[in-house]
């Protein structure tokens, strides 16, 4: 028997990725998705199609368009939507939210409009839902193929957050927590315009000694950002920051590192997005990673290459080697 019901937004590949993990811990699990052909197939044919052809859905994974029923069977809500697109969701049906829900987001950037985290964003929208925030290095079709991995789970209530410990965890996906919530999503915000530039240095042929030295860098910045921004700076070090940053950079599977490398091949934004075929959140959080830094007095060098780098149609080896020989 199913133990309770959990509500999945975003019919994506690490949404039907974690309707698979929930179902499989026991519990009965609706996907909400604005694509009425997801919907279809997932119902019909237990497969998504589009995002994880490979992977068949446990019979008790269901999938619907209409998302304010789904809200009052549930207490659980999942939200595994585009980052930038988590507000206006969540907004158009807030008044459905209820102290009774528990939110936990897994979607990684700061909300483009204000420079937010996601969860301080769903806190102004929906301030009487308890929201808690899942990242680390979490590939959804390695969660889909059951292949072991650790997650961690970071908000301020820790009632929310064994609750969801609780839906998540099973033999093969392990969950720790923190209640560093700020430090832990800027982590998964800013690995990704790292991760980028991994996928930059791969395109130009760049050897692993480079990129060693390079991601050193990366953290060292990371640490001073989440700092600045309030973080604990020891989560860095962590799954949220370390793990994630190692994953996204040189995880073939990985967007930003794909879209780094196209940049090299096409030498245009557009086309590089393009070829990669669905959302970079590294170009997405570039776009306003100035906003969040506002007052921030520090140097971040390597952020400051990277974004010369996506920006800039000048000869990137050049850039590269006179930024090398100037800070490294």
């Amino acid at each position: 028997m199913p133990k309770q019901h959990v509500l999945i937004l975003g019919g994506g590949n690490m949404g039907t990725a974690l309707a698979t993990l929930v179902t499989r811990n026991g519990y009965k699990v609706t996907i909400w998705t604005i694509e009425p052909a997801v919907v279809k197939t997932i119902n019909n044919a237990h497969h998504n199609h589009k995002y994880l052809p490979k992977v068949e859905l446990p019979a008790g994974v269901r999938a619907t368009g209409d998302l304010a029923p789904a809200l009052k069977q549930t207490k659980f809500v999942i939200s595994a939507l585009p980052t930038q697109m988590v507000g206006s969701v969540v907004k158009n049906y807030a008044q459905n939210f209820t102290v009774a829900h528990r939110v936990l987001s897994v979607s990684k950037g700061f909300v483009k409009d204000t420079g937010e985290t996601v969860c301080s964003r769903l806190r102004c929208i929906i301030p009487r839902a308890y929201t808690v925030a899942l990242m680390g290095p979490l590939f959804a079709n390695e969660i889909a193929a059951r292949v072991p991995c650790v997650a961690l789970l970071a908000g301020a209530d820790k009632g929310t957050r064994t609750a969801f410990i609780k839906v998540l965890q099973n033999n093969v996906f392990r969950v720790q927590e923190s209640d560093d919530v700020l430090g832990a999503e800027a982590c998964g915000a800013l690995k990704n315009i790292y991760a980028v530039f991994m996928g930059i240095l791969a395109g130009l042929s760049y050897g692993w000694n480079t990129k060693s030295a390079f991601i050193t860098m990366a953290i060292q910045e990371m640490a001073e950002v989440v700092g600045h921004l309030g973080g604990k700076r020891e989560t860095v070090y962590g799954l949220a920051g370390l793990g994630d940053l190692v994953t996204t950079c040189f995880g073939e599977q990985s967007r930003n590192r794909r879209f780094g490398q196209a940049l090299c091949k096409e030498k245009s934004i557009d086309k590089a997005l393009q070829s990669v075929g669905q959302v970079v959140e590294g170009v997405e959080t570039l776009e306003v990673i100035d906003r969040v830094l506002k007052g921030y007095s520090g140097s971040l060098p390597l952020l400051e290459l990277i974004k010369r780098l996506v920006r800039s149609n000048a000869d990137p080896h050049a850039i590269i080697e006179q930024f090398f020989k100037k800070n490294m």
